[in-house]
């Protein structure tokens, strides 16, 4: 009855001109890209985007939804969402309402960024929670791996791209446990672009987003079958707040202090060893 009850309270984030179009939904953890991939789709910055000045805390502090500008895109709108797992403020809810009311065609893109040439946990975790909320409605996605280094695209790209492959399965691992076998998930590496751009421009980038986008088959996500999305930001934050409080200036000039002495007690040790060693004991 309670659950019955929370989901009919769930308010509608939308503006009443994007509540019946169709939806590409950007979704991430902070400072992964999703503004630019936003400013991008419509075709010119209409979201905040560059670099934030922590990876956990993103720039995007409420949900935004543009008309594209795009030819390829018209009469879709463009969602872009705050990174769920933000430690300063927990954006589930908004999240979880943003999946209630986005409609009957719905094109899911979650933007990762990789950790060297690996897909981190908290990558991982952002996107089982999506779906696990959405209860197997996602049948086809996208996840793009947003802002690759030129280094790392080479060796993604290097023995016939069988760095990427594996990739590619890694990410999708998380997103098979809560949907159908039968889902499609659709995997894309765009390079990263010089001085944090707000748009994209080059053109392998934009090819290879558009293509990804035409990959992905649009969903229904029916209301009544959305659950809450994630369930780990209230630890995740509790635990972050107190290592803020414990670690301050004070608490680091201590630890400094205790590495100066630990340093040059080592210090002093050698110089004892090569002495005796000098003398020929």
């Amino acid at each position: 009855m309670g659950t019955s009850s929370s989901k009919r309270k769930r308010k509608n984030p939308y503006p009443a001109e994007h509540t019946d179009m169709k939806k590409i939904l950007l979704l991430g953890n902070p400072g992964r890209g999703k503004s630019l991939i936003g400013n991008t789709l419509v075709g010119r910055k209409v979201f905040n985007s560059g670099a934030s000045i922590s990876c956990s805390s993103g720039l995007t502090t409420e949900l935004q939804s543009h008309t594209s500008e795009l030819k390829w895109l018209k009469n879709w709108c463009i969602v872009d969402l705050p990174g769920v797992m933000d430690i300063d403020k927990d954006y589930e809810p908004l999240a979880t309402n943003a999946l209630c009311h986005a409609g009957e065609e719905v094109v899911v893109l979650f933007v990762v960024q990789l950790n060297g040439l690996h897909v981190d946990m908290q990558e991982g975790f952002m996107i089982d929670s999506f779906m696990k909320a959405c209860k197997r409605q996602i049948t086809s996605y996208g996840i793009l791996l947003n802002k690759v280094s030129p280094k790392s695209m080479e060796k993604l790209l290097a023995n016939d791209g069988k760095c990427l492959e594996r990739i590619k399965r890694d990410v999708t691992k998380f997103a098979m446990k809560n949907c159908d076998a039968k889902s499609l998930g659709h995997v894309a590496p765009l390079l990263m672009e010089k001085d944090e751009p707000t748009i994209l421009k080059d053109s392998k980038n934009l090819q290879l987003l558009e293509n990804l986008i035409k990959e992905v088959t649009p969903v229904k996500l029916e209301k009544d079958k959305i659950e809450k999305v994630g369930g780990g930001m209230d630890s995740i934050q509790k635990n972050t707040k107190e290592f803020r409080s414990w670690f301050n200036a004070e608490t680091a000039a201590k630890i400094v202090e205790v590495l100066v002495v630990l340093v040059s007690g080592a210090l002093q040790i050698f110089g004892m060893i090569r002495g005796h060693k000098a003398a020929g004991y």
